[in-house]
């Protein structure tokens, strides 16, 4: 009893601090028990939240958010785009790298552009080989835990219909002139040539055709017997070959591009080993050379070398010598990057 009396004596004469709020920010902090999902609008934040409540682990979950944006975010991804995928696992603390950058059509010759002078970044001749699907299925077979049928469904159900939203709006009215020159594009984007308004349901039933396509070649194999992992490149194959491929090379020539159907046939990426470097006891993992992410492990260590903290977090001078190295690192990028299966890449030296 004494003891609670000095105690409560001792609290009344020195009262608790409490440490002052955070600064407001239009991005709280968000508490969770058992997983974060992270992704450019909530639709595909909701397609990774949703994988996990139903005991998918944490590829799976990404998984199912890439698919959701290939549908939901296509101001900046689509499915038929490109994937480069990084995945840590936590029990055998291995890194991978899944490609996820299609290749260029085997007819995009340099004697293709000459007459340009530049090779197309858009349009049916800026198009690499589609490697969201491929990329996809490689992480599930090598780290998740579900099939496509699982991870697609929030997807298939996007492609069905979403709320229009205002920046998705924004972009299609820019882009309207660029894009709907291409049937397929105004057909897709411009359905009855307008664009829906902020609110209304936007659709996109060819999407989900093709992504229930790709379900039904999974669900197909799993009927006759084959193992998820087997399944997966069953439904993987539904889009790269048969009547899909052809109907997007087709597509694709008719609209001016030069896709064939052997480009996407014979399309299929890999795992390798990342690149790594390490800053101020971080280790740092990029992809090779077909991707522009070793420019930051080169910034890191043209940057390792400098006394950063003594110049002031954020100063001018700090700002001007990290500016000069990223410039430094990226006009490398421009002279010595490209695909490693086609050009040697000094990587080890400009590291």
């Amino acid at each position: 009893m004494c003891l609670l009396a000095a105690t409560a004596a001792l609290s009344a004469q020195e009262p608790t601090r409490v440490p002052p709020p955070p600064p407001p920010t239009m991005r709280p902090e968000i508490l969770g028990r058992h997983g974060v999902v992270a992704a450019g609008r909530h639709y595909s934040v909701e397609a990774g939240v949703r994988i996990l409540q139903e005991r998918g682990n944490a590829v799976d979950a990404g998984v199912a958010s890439v698919f959701a944006a290939s549908v939901a975010e296509i101001s900046h991804f689509g499915f038929g785009g490109e994937a480069p995928t990084m995945i840590y696992d936590a029990k055998t603390h291995e890194v991978i790298v899944i490609s996820g950058q299609g290749p260029a059509p085997k007819a995009a010759t340099p004697a293709l552009f000459a007459a340009k002078g530049k090779v197309d970044g858009n349009g049916p001749l800026g198009a690499t080989i589609p490697a969201v699907l491929d990329a996809m299925a490689i992480a599930l077979q090598a780290k998740g835990t579900m099939r496509l049928e699982q991870v697609m469904q929030p997807a298939i159900e996007l492609a069905d219909g979403f709320p229009m939203y205002p920046f998705l709006r924004d972009h299609l009215v820019r882009e309207q002139a660029a894009t709907e020159q291409y049937e397929w594009s105004a057909k897709t984007y411009y359905p009855a040539g307008r664009i829906p308004e902020v609110g209304e349901i936007f659709r996109q039933p060819n999407l989900a055709r093709t992504l229930r396509a790709i379900v039904r070649a999974e669900k197909k194999a799993i009927a006759q017997g084959h193992d998820r992992i087997a399944a997966i490149g069953a439904g993987r194959d539904a889009f790269y070959k048969g009547d899909i491929g052809r109907r997007i090379a087709d597509a694709d020539r008719a609209a001016g591009g030069v896709f064939s159907y052997d480009d996407l046939a014979g399309f299929h990426g890999q795992i390798e080993k990342p690149l790594v470097t390490s800053f101020h006891g971080y280790d740092v993992y990029k992809p090779g050379a077909w991707n522009q992410g070793p420019a930051l492990l080169e910034t890191l260590n043209i940057l390792d070398g400098l006394d950063l903290s003594a110049m002031g977090a954020n100063s001018a001078n700090y700002i001007h010598t990290v500016h000069e190295a990223i410039k430094l690192a990226y006009d490398d990028r421009n002279a010595f990057y490209g695909d490693p299966a086609f050009v040697q890449v000094p990587m080890a030296g400009l590291l």
